[in-house]
Protein backbone atom coordinates (compact mmCIF):
# COMPACT_ATOMS: atom_id res chain seq x y z
CA UNK A 1 0.00 0.00 0.00
CA UNK A 2 1.42 3.62 -0.86
CA UNK A 3 0.28 7.27 -0.08
CA UNK A 4 -0.21 9.96 -2.39
CA UNK A 5 3.10 11.25 -1.96
CA UNK A 6 5.76 8.15 -2.10
CA UNK A 7 6.60 6.00 -5.29
CA UNK A 8 5.72 2.47 -5.73
CA UNK A 9 7.47 0.00 -3.11
CA UNK A 10 10.48 -1.54 -4.89
CA UNK A 11 10.27 -5.03 -5.92
CA UNK A 12 12.58 -6.27 -2.91
CA UNK A 13 10.19 -4.44 -0.92
CA UNK A 14 6.41 -5.47 -1.82
CA UNK A 15 4.37 -7.20 0.65
CA UNK A 16 2.56 -10.47 -0.15
CA UNK A 17 -0.44 -10.08 -2.55
CA UNK A 18 0.81 -6.77 -3.26
CA UNK A 19 -0.88 -5.41 -7.23
CA UNK A 20 -0.02 -2.34 -9.19
CA UNK A 21 -3.05 -0.25 -10.02
CA UNK A 22 -5.09 -0.96 -12.71
CA UNK A 23 -4.78 0.23 -15.75
CA UNK A 24 -6.92 2.96 -17.46
CA UNK A 25 -10.07 2.16 -19.21
CA UNK A 26 -9.62 2.34 -22.89
CA UNK A 27 -9.33 6.05 -24.44
CA UNK A 28 -8.16 7.35 -21.37
CA UNK A 29 -4.60 9.07 -21.52
CA UNK A 30 -2.13 7.14 -20.06
CA UNK A 31 -1.17 8.40 -16.23
CA UNK A 32 1.60 10.72 -15.90
CA UNK A 33 5.15 9.12 -15.37
CA UNK A 34 7.57 9.78 -12.21
CA UNK A 35 6.20 10.70 -8.99
CA UNK A 36 2.11 9.70 -8.71
CA UNK A 37 0.03 12.51 -9.35
CA UNK A 38 -3.01 11.37 -7.38
CA UNK A 39 -3.56 9.02 -4.65
CA UNK A 40 -3.37 5.34 -5.54
CA UNK A 41 -5.49 4.16 -2.89
CA UNK A 42 -5.35 0.44 -1.42
CA UNK A 43 -5.67 -2.59 -4.07
CA UNK A 44 -9.27 -3.61 -5.14
CA UNK A 45 -10.65 -0.28 -4.14
CA UNK A 46 -11.56 2.66 -7.31
CA UNK A 47 -8.68 4.62 -7.67
CA UNK A 48 -8.23 8.05 -8.75
CA UNK A 49 -5.22 8.61 -10.34
CA UNK A 50 -7.26 9.22 -13.89
CA UNK A 51 -9.76 11.27 -15.00
CA UNK A 52 -12.96 10.37 -15.95
CA UNK A 53 -12.98 11.68 -19.41
CA UNK A 54 -9.79 12.49 -21.53
CA UNK A 55 -8.29 15.66 -21.51
CA UNK A 56 -5.42 17.70 -23.92
CA UNK A 57 -2.07 16.78 -24.34
CA UNK A 58 -0.09 18.25 -21.69
CA UNK A 59 -1.28 17.18 -18.69
CA UNK A 60 -4.47 16.89 -16.31
CA UNK A 61 -6.81 19.79 -15.88
CA UNK A 62 -6.52 22.24 -12.98
CA UNK A 63 -10.19 23.24 -12.16
CA UNK A 64 -10.47 26.85 -12.94
CA UNK A 65 -7.01 27.36 -13.95
CA UNK A 66 -6.89 25.61 -17.75
CA UNK A 67 -5.06 22.96 -18.83
CA UNK A 68 -1.48 21.54 -18.22
CA UNK A 69 -0.98 21.45 -14.24
CA UNK A 70 -0.46 18.04 -12.86
CA UNK A 71 -3.04 16.92 -10.55
CA UNK A 72 -0.66 16.99 -7.45
CA UNK A 73 -0.55 20.48 -8.22
CA UNK A 74 -4.07 22.01 -8.88
CA UNK A 75 -5.65 24.48 -6.38
CA UNK A 76 -9.35 23.25 -6.58
CA UNK A 77 -11.29 26.53 -7.19
CA UNK A 78 -13.65 27.53 -3.87
CA UNK A 79 -17.13 28.83 -5.30
CA UNK A 80 -18.88 29.91 -2.05
CA UNK A 81 -21.25 32.24 -3.39
CA UNK A 82 -21.37 34.63 -6.77
CA UNK A 83 -18.16 34.54 -7.91
CA UNK A 84 -14.98 32.31 -7.66
CA UNK A 85 -12.54 33.19 -5.41
CA UNK A 86 -9.41 33.53 -7.35
CA UNK A 87 -8.43 36.30 -9.56
CA UNK A 88 -11.39 36.72 -11.58
CA UNK A 89 -11.29 37.25 -15.30
CA UNK A 90 -13.95 39.55 -16.82
CA UNK A 91 -17.06 36.49 -17.19
CA UNK A 92 -16.56 36.28 -13.66
CA UNK A 93 -16.82 39.82 -13.24
CA UNK A 94 -19.79 40.04 -15.38
CA UNK A 95 -21.66 36.83 -14.39
CA UNK A 96 -21.07 37.95 -10.78
CA UNK A 97 -22.54 40.74 -11.22
CA UNK A 98 -25.24 39.40 -12.92
CA UNK A 99 -25.92 36.92 -10.34
CA UNK A 100 -25.51 39.35 -7.13
CA UNK A 101 -28.45 41.49 -8.74
CA UNK A 102 -30.03 38.48 -9.22
CA UNK A 103 -29.70 37.00 -5.52
CA UNK A 104 -29.93 40.94 -4.31
CA UNK A 105 -32.71 42.38 -6.03
CA UNK A 106 -34.56 44.72 -3.14
CA UNK A 107 -30.54 45.82 -2.26
CA UNK A 108 -29.47 46.63 -5.38
CA UNK A 109 -32.16 47.26 -8.18
CA UNK A 110 -34.38 48.64 -5.09
CA UNK A 111 -31.80 50.40 -3.39
CA UNK A 112 -31.12 52.10 -6.92
CA UNK A 113 -34.91 52.93 -7.56
CA UNK A 114 -35.06 55.11 -4.36
CA UNK A 115 -31.45 56.70 -4.18
CA UNK A 116 -31.92 57.98 -7.64
CA UNK A 117 -35.27 59.23 -6.80
CA UNK A 118 -34.31 60.82 -3.95
CA UNK A 119 -31.62 62.99 -5.89
CA UNK A 120 -33.54 63.31 -8.81
CA UNK A 121 -36.45 64.62 -6.72
CA UNK A 122 -35.18 68.11 -6.46
CA UNK A 123 -34.78 68.59 -10.00
CA UNK A 124 -37.97 67.26 -10.54
CA UNK A 125 -39.73 69.23 -7.48
CA UNK A 126 -37.86 72.18 -9.14
CA UNK A 127 -39.27 72.03 -12.47
CA UNK A 128 -42.96 71.62 -11.15
CA UNK A 129 -42.83 74.72 -8.97
CA UNK A 130 -41.09 76.57 -12.05
CA UNK A 131 -44.19 75.54 -14.19
CA UNK A 132 -46.90 76.38 -11.53
CA UNK A 133 -45.01 79.79 -10.77
CA UNK A 134 -44.73 80.68 -14.56
CA UNK A 135 -47.66 79.04 -15.66
CA UNK A 136 -47.60 75.77 -17.60
CA UNK A 137 -49.53 77.49 -20.22
CA UNK A 138 -47.50 80.16 -21.24
CA UNK A 139 -45.97 81.22 -23.98
CA UNK A 140 -41.76 81.36 -24.10
CA UNK A 141 -40.39 84.42 -23.95
CA UNK A 142 -38.32 86.83 -26.59
CA UNK A 143 -34.69 86.06 -26.26
CA UNK A 144 -34.15 89.93 -27.22
CA UNK A 145 -34.27 90.91 -23.67
CA UNK A 146 -31.35 89.25 -22.20
CA UNK A 147 -29.09 89.11 -24.99
CA UNK A 148 -29.89 86.49 -27.22
CA UNK A 149 -30.92 84.17 -24.11
CA UNK A 150 -34.59 84.00 -22.41
CA UNK A 151 -35.49 82.78 -19.27
CA UNK A 152 -36.18 79.07 -20.55
CA UNK A 153 -33.22 78.62 -21.84
CA UNK A 154 -31.70 79.51 -18.32
CA UNK A 155 -34.22 77.32 -16.53
CA UNK A 156 -33.69 74.13 -19.02
CA UNK A 157 -30.30 74.88 -18.48
CA UNK A 158 -29.92 74.47 -14.30
CA UNK A 159 -32.54 71.74 -14.59
CA UNK A 160 -30.49 69.80 -17.23
CA UNK A 161 -26.89 70.23 -15.46
CA UNK A 162 -28.69 70.10 -11.76
CA UNK A 163 -29.97 66.87 -12.55
CA UNK A 164 -26.49 65.36 -13.94
CA UNK A 165 -25.04 66.38 -10.94
CA UNK A 166 -27.16 64.96 -8.56
CA UNK A 167 -27.32 61.64 -10.69
CA UNK A 168 -23.67 61.64 -10.65
CA UNK A 169 -23.41 61.54 -6.59
CA UNK A 170 -25.97 59.51 -5.96
CA UNK A 171 -24.02 56.84 -8.77
CA UNK A 172 -20.95 57.01 -6.32
CA UNK A 173 -23.20 56.80 -3.05
CA UNK A 174 -24.67 53.76 -4.76
CA UNK A 175 -21.13 52.43 -5.46
CA UNK A 176 -20.50 52.68 -1.98
CA UNK A 177 -23.91 50.67 -0.92
CA UNK A 178 -23.88 48.16 -3.52
CA UNK A 179 -19.98 47.02 -2.59
CA UNK A 180 -21.17 45.81 0.37
CA UNK A 181 -23.60 43.71 -0.57
CA UNK A 182 -21.35 42.06 -3.81
CA UNK A 183 -18.28 41.66 -1.13
CA UNK A 184 -20.87 39.50 0.94
CA UNK A 185 -22.40 37.89 -2.15
CA UNK A 186 -18.82 36.67 -2.64
CA UNK A 187 -18.70 34.88 0.51
CA UNK A 188 -22.05 33.59 0.31
CA UNK A 189 -23.85 35.84 2.21
CA UNK A 190 -26.88 37.55 1.33
CA UNK A 191 -27.51 41.30 2.79
CA UNK A 192 -31.20 43.30 2.71
CA UNK A 193 -31.46 46.74 1.88
CA UNK A 194 -32.49 47.36 5.28
CA UNK A 195 -28.42 45.95 6.38
CA UNK A 196 -26.53 47.31 3.37
CA UNK A 197 -27.97 50.87 4.27
CA UNK A 198 -26.95 50.51 7.96
CA UNK A 199 -23.29 48.86 6.89
CA UNK A 200 -23.04 51.99 4.01
CA UNK A 201 -25.07 54.98 6.67
CA UNK A 202 -21.38 56.11 8.76
CA UNK A 203 -19.87 56.20 5.34
CA UNK A 204 -22.37 58.54 3.02
CA UNK A 205 -20.47 61.74 4.01
CA UNK A 206 -17.10 60.42 2.36
CA UNK A 207 -18.81 59.00 -0.06
CA UNK A 208 -20.31 62.63 -0.99
CA UNK A 209 -16.90 63.91 -0.50
CA UNK A 210 -15.13 61.85 -2.86
CA UNK A 211 -18.42 61.92 -5.46
CA UNK A 212 -17.25 65.60 -5.72
CA UNK A 213 -13.29 65.13 -5.95
CA UNK A 214 -14.01 62.73 -8.47
CA UNK A 215 -15.53 65.00 -10.21
CA UNK A 216 -13.50 68.02 -10.18
CA UNK A 217 -9.52 66.69 -9.76
CA UNK A 218 -10.11 64.75 -13.56
CA UNK A 219 -10.97 68.11 -14.68
CA UNK A 220 -7.84 70.02 -13.27
CA UNK A 221 -5.05 69.49 -16.03
CA UNK A 222 -7.25 71.59 -18.26
CA UNK A 223 -6.44 74.52 -16.49
CA UNK A 224 -2.79 74.58 -17.65
CA UNK A 225 -3.59 73.22 -20.69
CA UNK A 226 -6.46 75.99 -21.37
CA UNK A 227 -3.95 78.18 -20.58
CA UNK A 228 -0.76 76.93 -22.76
CA UNK A 229 -3.43 76.88 -25.86
CA UNK A 230 -4.61 81.13 -25.38
CA UNK A 231 -0.94 81.47 -24.98
CA UNK A 232 -0.12 79.63 -28.51
CA UNK A 233 -2.87 81.44 -30.18
CA UNK A 234 -1.56 84.77 -28.97
CA UNK A 235 1.36 83.97 -30.98
CA UNK A 236 -0.01 82.68 -33.99
CA UNK A 237 -3.21 80.96 -34.43
CA UNK A 238 -1.56 78.36 -36.73
CA UNK A 239 0.53 77.25 -33.52
CA UNK A 240 -2.97 78.07 -31.32
CA UNK A 241 -4.32 75.27 -33.75
CA UNK A 242 -1.62 72.81 -33.20
CA UNK A 243 -1.57 73.80 -29.47
CA UNK A 244 -4.90 73.20 -29.27
CA UNK A 245 -5.86 69.32 -30.77
CA UNK A 246 -2.42 68.43 -28.92
CA UNK A 247 -4.00 69.66 -25.62
CA UNK A 248 -7.23 68.17 -26.22
CA UNK A 249 -5.86 64.61 -26.92
CA UNK A 250 -3.46 64.86 -23.54
CA UNK A 251 -6.20 66.55 -21.62
CA UNK A 252 -8.46 63.43 -22.65
CA UNK A 253 -5.69 61.19 -21.42
CA UNK A 254 -4.59 62.65 -18.83
CA UNK A 255 -8.16 62.99 -17.40
CA UNK A 256 -8.81 59.44 -18.07
CA UNK A 257 -5.27 58.17 -16.52
CA UNK A 258 -6.57 60.45 -12.92
CA UNK A 259 -10.09 58.91 -13.18
CA UNK A 260 -8.78 55.14 -13.15
CA UNK A 261 -6.01 55.16 -10.94
CA UNK A 262 -7.39 57.83 -8.50
CA UNK A 263 -11.32 56.89 -8.34
CA UNK A 264 -12.05 53.88 -9.90
CA UNK A 265 -11.68 51.39 -6.94
CA UNK A 266 -11.54 54.97 -4.42
CA UNK A 267 -15.17 53.92 -3.31
CA UNK A 268 -14.93 50.16 -2.86
CA UNK A 269 -11.57 51.03 -0.65
CA UNK A 270 -13.71 53.81 1.21
CA UNK A 271 -16.68 51.51 2.81
CA UNK A 272 -15.08 47.69 2.62
CA UNK A 273 -11.84 49.91 4.60
CA UNK A 274 -13.26 52.30 6.40
CA UNK A 275 -10.69 54.56 5.25
CA UNK A 276 -11.10 58.21 4.68
CA UNK A 277 -11.58 59.98 1.35
CA UNK A 278 -8.23 60.84 0.92
CA UNK A 279 -6.62 57.48 2.22
CA UNK A 280 -9.13 55.94 -0.39
CA UNK A 281 -7.97 57.85 -3.62
CA UNK A 282 -4.33 56.52 -2.28
CA UNK A 283 -5.39 53.04 -1.79
CA UNK A 284 -6.83 53.33 -5.54
CA UNK A 285 -4.05 54.39 -6.38
CA UNK A 286 -2.30 51.45 -5.09
CA UNK A 287 -4.56 48.85 -6.21
CA UNK A 288 -4.28 50.03 -9.85
CA UNK A 289 -0.38 49.61 -10.01
CA UNK A 290 1.14 48.08 -13.26
CA UNK A 291 -3.22 46.93 -13.42
CA UNK A 292 -4.09 50.16 -15.79
CA UNK A 293 -4.89 48.86 -19.12
CA UNK A 294 -6.82 45.61 -17.71
CA UNK A 295 -8.59 48.21 -14.92
CA UNK A 296 -9.44 50.96 -17.79
CA UNK A 297 -10.36 47.86 -20.41
CA UNK A 298 -12.91 46.73 -18.41
CA UNK A 299 -14.40 50.05 -16.65
CA UNK A 300 -14.42 51.01 -20.53
CA UNK A 301 -16.67 48.22 -21.68
CA UNK A 302 -18.53 48.25 -18.81
CA UNK A 303 -19.33 51.86 -19.83
CA UNK A 304 -20.60 50.95 -23.49
CA UNK A 305 -22.67 48.06 -22.22
CA UNK A 306 -24.84 50.04 -19.57
CA UNK A 307 -24.51 53.32 -22.23
CA UNK A 308 -26.17 50.87 -24.46
CA UNK A 309 -28.90 49.75 -22.42
CA UNK A 310 -29.65 53.05 -20.92
CA UNK A 311 -30.45 54.34 -24.21
CA UNK A 312 -33.00 51.20 -25.19
CA UNK A 313 -34.57 52.10 -21.68
CA UNK A 314 -34.85 55.70 -22.36
CA UNK A 315 -36.07 55.76 -25.43
CA UNK A 316 -40.04 55.31 -24.72
CA UNK A 317 -39.37 58.21 -22.92
CA UNK A 318 -37.50 60.25 -25.19
CA UNK A 319 -40.32 59.60 -27.85
CA UNK A 320 -42.71 61.21 -25.16
CA UNK A 321 -40.79 64.16 -24.47
CA UNK A 322 -40.42 65.12 -27.92
CA UNK A 323 -44.49 64.60 -27.94
CA UNK A 324 -45.06 66.89 -25.55
CA UNK A 325 -43.36 69.32 -27.67
CA UNK A 326 -45.10 68.94 -30.51
CA UNK A 327 -47.91 69.03 -28.79
CA UNK A 328 -47.33 71.90 -26.71
CA UNK A 329 -45.46 74.20 -29.20
CA UNK A 330 -43.85 77.00 -28.13
CA UNK A 331 -45.04 76.87 -24.23
CA UNK A 332 -43.87 76.18 -21.43
CA UNK A 333 -45.85 72.78 -20.97
CA UNK A 334 -44.04 71.29 -23.74
CA UNK A 335 -40.05 72.51 -21.83
CA UNK A 336 -41.44 71.09 -18.80
CA UNK A 337 -42.85 67.42 -19.92
CA UNK A 338 -39.44 66.76 -22.07
CA UNK A 339 -37.43 67.24 -18.48
CA UNK A 340 -39.90 65.54 -16.50
CA UNK A 341 -39.51 62.48 -18.91
CA UNK A 342 -35.74 62.90 -18.78
CA UNK A 343 -35.76 62.52 -14.82
CA UNK A 344 -38.27 59.60 -14.80
CA UNK A 345 -35.96 58.05 -17.56
CA UNK A 346 -32.89 58.95 -15.72
CA UNK A 347 -34.17 57.20 -12.55
CA UNK A 348 -35.41 54.27 -14.50
CA UNK A 349 -32.79 53.77 -16.98
CA UNK A 350 -30.41 54.23 -13.52
CA UNK A 351 -31.93 51.69 -11.38
CA UNK A 352 -31.03 48.64 -13.75
CA UNK A 353 -27.89 50.13 -15.53
CA UNK A 354 -25.91 51.54 -12.25
CA UNK A 355 -26.25 48.23 -10.07
CA UNK A 356 -24.52 46.15 -12.70
CA UNK A 357 -21.79 48.40 -13.14
CA UNK A 358 -21.05 49.46 -9.60
CA UNK A 359 -21.11 45.66 -9.13
CA UNK A 360 -18.09 45.28 -12.02
CA UNK A 361 -16.60 48.08 -10.13
CA UNK A 362 -16.71 46.49 -6.76
CA UNK A 363 -15.63 43.00 -8.13
CA UNK A 364 -12.57 44.82 -9.72
CA UNK A 365 -11.67 45.89 -6.06
CA UNK A 366 -12.16 42.26 -4.87
CA UNK A 367 -9.69 41.21 -7.94
CA UNK A 368 -6.69 43.35 -7.66
CA UNK A 369 -6.94 42.40 -3.87
CA UNK A 370 -6.90 39.36 -4.47
CA UNK A 371 -4.12 39.23 -6.94
CA UNK A 372 -1.74 41.48 -4.48
CA UNK A 373 -2.92 40.73 -1.05
CA UNK A 374 -4.60 37.25 -1.38
CA UNK A 375 -7.71 38.11 -0.21
CA UNK A 376 -9.41 35.27 -1.74
CA UNK A 377 -8.39 33.81 1.64
CA UNK A 378 -10.08 36.56 4.13
CA UNK A 379 -13.12 35.91 2.26
CA UNK A 380 -12.68 31.93 2.82
CA UNK A 381 -12.54 32.82 6.35
CA UNK A 382 -15.52 35.17 6.49
CA UNK A 383 -17.36 32.35 4.62
CA UNK A 384 -21.14 31.95 4.36
CA UNK A 385 -21.23 30.67 8.42
CA UNK A 386 -19.80 33.77 9.53
CA UNK A 387 -22.13 37.02 10.50
CA UNK A 388 -21.78 40.10 8.36
CA UNK A 389 -18.63 42.31 9.19
CA UNK A 390 -19.46 45.24 10.88
CA UNK A 391 -19.32 49.16 9.89
CA UNK A 392 -15.81 49.88 8.99
CA UNK A 393 -14.05 46.54 8.91
CA UNK A 394 -11.51 45.26 7.06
Amino acid sequence: MTDGNSMPPAPDQRPPGWQPPPAPAPGWPAPPTGPPQAPYGPPGQPQQAYPAQPYPPGGYPQPGYGYGVPLHQARPVYKPGTIPLRPLTLSDMYSGAVETIRRNPRATLGVAAVVLSAFLAIPTIGTLLWGTIAGFGSRLSSSGELGGTNPEDIGLGVTVIGGAVLAGLATVVLTGMIVRVVEHAARGQKLSAGEAWRLTRPRIWRLLGLAILSGLVPLLPWIPIVAFIFAAAAISPVAGWIVGIAGFFGGVAVMVLLWVRLFQLAAASLVLEGLGVFAAIGRSWALTRNAFWRTFGISLLTLVVTSVAAQFLTFPFSILGAAGSLIWPDTLAGILVMLLTQNIAQVISGALTTPFSASVAALQYLDQRIRKEGYDIELIAHGPASAPAPPGAR
